[in-house]
């Protein structure tokens, strides 16, 4: 559990400061900084606000994460990202959006290269992955998430092209998505 590194993620993916996070919870910069650190824990209240703000749930903030654990063993190997993507041959931008896809074949067969080139608990990693999974996919039947909720052909190559964007693109279009659909739903 890192709570503190699930804010960081939310706050960096909604291109905020601390100090803009600090202004929209009502709290002081350093009060966000120790959040971040670990340093100190936010009141459920401000754990309610952030969730709405952000537009997770509660449960976001107090779970374990996939890419943490990975992050942890890194730090401890004094491996750079960069450097296990290179060892495993993947885009270095897909490794640091594992935490926010809808798991596939593909990103299950990178965490056994992730767990077998940084000596993990593969089983333990592929749960941490399958937890980001809609209710009811199970990861070893030949479909995919996508065929099981109804994409077409169309929609697959689109989700193939929106995977290929870097995590910032991910984001603006993330950002674009939910303004239709606040627009559609009448609650811009």
């Amino acid at each position: 559990m890192d709570i503190g590194g699930a804010i960081k993620r939310l706050r960096k993916k909604e291109n905020l400061s601390q100090k803009e996070l600090a202004k929209r919870l009502g709290r002081s910069e350093r009060a966000i900084q120790k959040y971040e650190y670990n340093e100190a824990l936010p009141s459920i209240d401000i754990i309610v606000d952030m969730s709405k703000l952000f537009g997770v749930s509660i449960d976001y903030f107090v779970e374990d994460r996939f890419m943490d654990n990975i992050n942890k063993r890194l730090e401890a190997q004094g491996i750079s990202l960069e450097d296990l993507a290179i060892r495993i041959s993947v885009n270095k931008h897909y490794l640091e959006a594992l935490d926010e896809i809808i798991p596939d074949e593909y990103s299950y067969s990178v965490a056994r290269k992730m767990a077998k080139e940084l000596q993990l608990d593969e089983i333990r990693l592929l749960k941490l992955l399958s937890n980001q999974e809609p209710p009811g996919w199970d990861p070893y039947e030949k479909s995919s998430p996508q065929e099981d909720f109804g994409l077409d052909s169309i929609d697959r190559a689109i989700m193939a092209e929106y995977m290929k964007l870097n995590p910032d693109h991910q984001a603006v279009v993330m950002k674009y998505i939910k303004a239709l659909k606040l627009k559609e739903s009448g609650k811009e």
